[in-house]
């Protein structure tokens, strides 16, 4: 999202975009470290670039490894960078001078159509991305809706579909999660305004678009800077005329206990077609531990009576193996809580500690093959969940 606003700043300037990496005179990488894995793959992504870049040509970092772990982004990187908090240092890094750096502010509707190359991923991991592109290239053309189950696969794959076009409507997060350090690399939400959301929203539905993706790292904290919420903005987007779903990434459920009926009207109008509702576990010991802002009995009545509500509506969730304490019982919520078949997607990660979180603090940290093996416990549980879903869909 936000390399695609960087792009748009340096070819306004006179540079012209190249699909060779070797022939580039600036080589922009973005980078991620919201867990150990995402950081190691980052730093292996700056390495391939910097192995390709032609003598002369300037390699820049972004994204969060700078602003999460800029020492270890040091030891393995002697160029220059910039975090997403100060994203003007880019106007420096180019030289351009401090009127040219004005424009690259939070206060403007980042967006861009979905689909990539996925670029250091694993050969499966981009197999996997190229089917689900294909899948959603057919359904531009042809809807797939009427196959069992494909409704909710497409809605939940939309990171993958070249026509989904994602609107980022603010920047940052006001959770304080004690495995996070999101934060530490983008702050506290700054909210887009919402006119511009809706205005671009508008063009777009009329060049065509019909999936447009909400994005933040705290979606349902916007607007909370500026005096509205989330709800506001999502009826101001109801009222815009056209043939369009929406798909809301990274709704944290702590949001569900201020907005959840809201939320429930808007959902009656079918247009939302996707919610992701980020739970991380299932023991309400381990949420207070994460410091997530909410007990499972607290928005538990609420994904539930969605689920019984709209049946067609997509959800998705994440959880987290491993956590600092967790004791077998507690393992075990997490996994009572996926069978009860709510979502119909489920990510799961292991805990990674990572530098500058609270965990650093927090005792009782597992071996991590403890932590390995609870994951595949739920993936391997999640996959069968999943053909559960696949031939009960098509009974």
């Amino acid at each position: 999202m936000y390399v695609k606003h960087y792009e748009e700043f340096i070819t306004s300037h006179g540079a012209t975009l190249t699909f060779h990496p070797q022939e580039a005179d600036i080589l922009l990488v973005d980078t991620c470290a919201t867990n150990q894995l995402k950081e190691d793959e980052s730093l292996g992504l700056i390495k391939q670039h910097e192995a390709i870049a032609k003598e002369g040509s300037k390699v820049i970092v972004c994204g969060c490894l700078a602003g999460i772990n800029p020492k270890r982004l040091q030891e393995h990187f002697k160029g220059e960078f910039f975090s997403p908090k100060n994203e003007k240092q880019l106007a420096q890094i180019l030289c351009l001078d401090e009127e040219d750096a004005k424009l690259l502010t939070a206060f403007d509707p980042r967006g861009r159509f979905m689909g990539g190359d996925y670029t250091g991923a694993s050969k499966k991991f981009r197999f996997l991305v190229r089917l689900c592109t294909l899948f959603h290239k057919i359904d531009h053309f042809f809807s797939l809706n009427w196959v069992p189950v494909f409704g909710k696969f497409l809605s939940c794959t939309q990171a993958a579909n070249p026509y989904a076009y994602a609107i980022s409507i603010s920047q940052g997060c006001l959770g304080n999660c004690s495995f996070c350090v999101i934060p530490m690399a983008k702050g506290r939400t700054v909210s887009l305004p919402l006119a511009l959301i809706t205005d671009k929203i508008r063009i777009m539905v009329e060049k065509g678009v019909k999936k447009i993706i909400l994005t933040s790292e705290d979606t349902g904290a916007y607007g909370s800077d500026i005096g509205i919420s989330i709800i506001d903005l999502l009826k101001q987007i109801h009222k815009i005329p056209g043939d369009f779903e929406l798909y809301i990434h990274y709704f944290d459920p702590r949001w569900l206990r201020l907005y959840g009926h809201e939320l429930k009207v808007l959902l009656a109008q079918r247009r939302i077609q996707y919610l992701q509702l980020a739970l991380q576990s299932g023991d309400n010991e381990i949420l207070k531990r994460m410091k997530r802002a909410y007990l499972i009995d607290q928005v538990l009545p609420f994904i539930e009576d969605f689920r019984k509500s709209f049946p067609r509506l997509a959800m998705s969730t994440q959880i987290i193996t491993g956590f600092p304490g967790e004791t077998q019982a507690q393992f075990e919520n997490s996994k009572s809580l996926l069978k009860k078949r709510l979502f119909d997607n489920v990510d799961v990660f292991a805990f990674s500690n990572r530098p500058g979180a609270d965990t650093n603090t927090i005792p009782g940290h597992l071996e991590d093959k403890i932590i390995q093996e609870r994951r595949r416990v739920l993936q391997r549980q999640w996959q069968w969940a999943k053909l559960f879903h696949l031939f009960s869909a098509s009974a």
